[in-house]
């Protein structure tokens, strides 16, 4: 799902891509960049201890857990 970052004053809120129109300044976020940001998300909140559900067997994750120095599941 393609994401459009917008700032409306001084709020910045994400919206649909696909059911929005774009305007001057928005954050164009398609669905690979989507998918990396959600699973980079999950990732932090379950070391965190956030989420009970790895996403260990997700490829993305594999790799982003062998380019991130330090990162431990």
């Amino acid at each position: 799902m393609s994401i459009r970052i917008r700032k409306v004053n001084s709020k910045v809120i994400a919206i649909c891509g696909a059911l929005s129109k774009h305007k001057e300044g928005d954050l164009y976020l398609d669905d690979s960049i989507h998918e990396a940001l959600h699973t980079k998300f999950w990732i932090d909140f379950y070391s965190a201890g956030f989420m009970n559900v790895s996403l260990l067997d997700n490829e993305s994750a594999t790799l982003m857990q062998q380019e991130q120095d330090g990162l431990l599941f």
